[in-house]
């Protein structure tokens, strides 16, 4: 794709130099973008860079082999082992970012501390022509007008369908950093840019749950997974792991060499005690010093006193525990962004959260999902605003090239609709291409069909009336009429809930305050290819050869999660197996690693879901 006949580059500001942050630089600039990719740290690769007690552990190893996690045109080192280590993954983003040239384009050591929509007074032109807000007040840069721009009201005029549409202002606090001009910046600054697209990643603030009497009755340790390094830390220890997905069966498996007992808490236990599933005679509840157990019923002091007492939903009670250990994932968080914290969401009303008067709120935070994204991708009412890679349980680096590809692809029909309204109507002009994008109320509509299907809870409309909540038919009408003078709007992708169970009875009622609109409103798991056949339709890239490296890509992911261990903390003999991708028999093959994991043969039935 080229930018062509475009009057000047659009600026574009990609917002991290993680993975997701550096393909998307990499395409925006291939196809003509002016692209600035502002990091916050020294140097590329985001979550993937070690430091001691930060998100990547010394020995962190990768879940998934290389064969699969490769961009798709980027395969990595064919000498390397499948499942490869943090440095490994590092030394393949630096690789890429130098093969591609993109340092040029980042500027280092640059903390984004705002993104707002604005707008030129007394002007139609939309494009920020490189200026910076200095510039910009002398040519009538003004914000946005304020209000919720999380939903879109019933009886709205869809002003961009008029080219009607933000410039964004970008606030930024660098220091002795190196420019992509090579110039030495220092303190804050703000820039105008045509399109912001976010790459920060969701791996930053630590989401732990509260547990009845946690604060209250424990005395022991409390740590995140964010805060573990290595395992000796825990020598001799009764440890309480929460938390059985991936990083909580792998640092309970490696606490578990050195400590006395890990106790793994494992909500597919809760739902077993409950509903009397076979599943506890079928993987157990004790392998070697690993215990698995159900949700956390409370904290109490114990009969000793000590305050280390933890029970159970079935009855059962763990004395002695030194240090309960979270492995529960993250929080989204776009601090930059108003509406872009959970503590906005939480507590509106408090004068640290609430916006001001004249801001424009662009998200909503809940049950750690975020809000209004269009296929979990474009900004529903604003689409200049868009954010890859925020959906888990994927395969991570071809996901957010195709969503890059589809992003570019959606800048480059806006540019082109809007020069070719600068132009006027003259019959020597070719015309311009169809959006890529639905209208802005289809957009929003799909969010409302895509909490049906997923029989989200409906205390939350995202298209509302002028008088009050909007029925599902009436939006749904509304929604049909207006798409039938816009582009075809995208082959819905049916995303399930990922798997949990029930939430234990006594815990009820708070976790009902916690549960709603975005529950796994971001999980994929096995519906990723019909998701990545969607961005690549759009893209209009999904040709018989990319059909073909998903399919294998595919049937990779689906073997390893078959070989991977039910038990949480069990063995993970996968990581022994190396797979190759056949290039001529156009499929791939498996040599199984030495070591086995012994198994019953129905547990691998088990393992295709889990």
């Amino acid at each position: 794709m080229s930018s062509a006949g475009l009057e000047a580059p659009k600026r574009v500001a990609v917002l991290g130099a993680g993975a997701a942050g550096l393909v998307a630089g990499r395409l925006l600039h291939d196809a003509g973008f002016d692209v600035h990719i502002l990091e916050k740290t020294s140097t590329v690769g985001g979550v993937w860079k070690y430091r001691p007690k930060d998100v990547v552990y010394k020995s962190l190893t990768t879940n998934l082999p290389k064969e699969i996690m490769a961009f798709l045109d980027a395969p990595f080192d064919p000498t390397l082992p499948s499942f490869l280590g943090h440095a490994q993954v590092q030394e393949y983003l630096e690789n890429y970012a130098e093969q591609h040239a993109l340092s040029d384009l980042i500027e280092f050591n640059t903390e984004v501390k705002a993104v707002r929509p604005v707008r030129r007074s007394g002007s139609s032109s939309s494009s920020s022509n490189g200026c910076d807000v200095g510039e910009g007040k002398k040519d009538g840069y003004v914000p946005w007008p304020a209000g919720d721009y999380t939903v879109l009201k019933e009886n709205e005029r869809d002003k961009e369908e008029e080219g009607e549409g933000p410039l964004w202002q970008v606030t930024t606090a660098s220091s002795n950093h190196r420019h992509h001009l090579n110039q030495q910046q220092q303190g804050e600054r703000q820039e105008i840019y045509d399109a912001v697209v976010v790459c920060n990643g969701h791996y930053d603030v630590p989401y732990t749950p509260s547990l009845p009497g946690l604060s209250g009755n424990y005395k022991g340790r409390i740590l995140h997974s964010r805060e573990y390094d290595n395992p000796e830390m825990f020598r001799g220890l009764k440890v309480l792991c929460v938390g059985y997905k991936s990083s909580g069966t792998d640092i309970a498996r490696e606490v578990a060499s050195v400590a006395k007992e890990v106790h793994v808490v494992d909500r597919r236990l809760s739902k077993a005690v409950k509903e009397g599933m076979k599943e506890v005679e079928e993987i157990g509840v004790h392998l070697g010093n690993i215990y698995r157990r159900p949700d956390v019923l409370g904290f109490f002091p114990g009969d000793d006193g000590e305050g280390k007492s933890v029970g159970f939903v079935d009855g059962s009670v763990c004395d002695g525990v030194d240090v309960v250990l979270f492995c529960t994932g993250y929080c989204y968080s776009m601090p930059f962004l108003s509406g872009g914290t959970l503590d906005e969401e939480m507590n509106p009303s408090s004068s640290s959260s609430s916006l001001p008067t004249s801001d424009a709120r662009l998200l909503r935070i809940k049950d750690r999902a975020v809000f209004p994204l269009y296929q979990h991708l474009f900004h529903a009412y604003f689409p200049s605003l868009v954010f890859l890679g925020l959906l888990h349980s994927v395969v991570p680096f071809p996901m957010f090239e195709l969503q890059a590809k589809w992003l570019v692809r959606s800048l480059l029909s806006s540019a082109q609709q809007e020069q070719g309204r600068s132009a006027g109507t003259s019959s020597s002009l070719p015309s311009p291409p169809s959006p890529s994008l639905p209208s802005r109320r289809a957009r929003f509509q799909w969010l409302e069909e895509e909490r049906h299907r997923r029989k989200q809870p409906l205390t939350d409309n995202f298209v509302s009336a002028a008088s009050g909540a909007t029925s599902t038919t009436s939006t749904t009408a509304a929604a049909a009429a207006a798409a039938s003078s816009s582009p075809t709007v995208p082959p819905q992708v049916v995303v399930p809930e990922g798997p949990a169970g029930p939430p234990p009875a006594a815990a009820a009622a708070a976790t009902a305050a916690t549960t709603g609109l975005g529950r796994d409103w971001f999980y994929m798991g096995p519906n990723q290819w019909a998701y990545n056949r969607l961005l690549a339709t759009q893209a209009q890239c999904l040709t018989p050869e990319l059909e073909q490296d998903l399919q294998i890509r595919k049937g990779i992911y689906d073997d390893v999660s078959k070989r991977r261990p039910i038990f949480p903390g069990g063995r993970d003999s996968y990581r022994k197996c190396e797979y190759r991708m056949e290039e001529i028999k156009k499929g791939w093959t498996v040599m199984e690693g030495e070591e086995k994991e012994e198994q019953p043969a129905k547990n691998e039935r088990k393992a295709q879901y889990l």
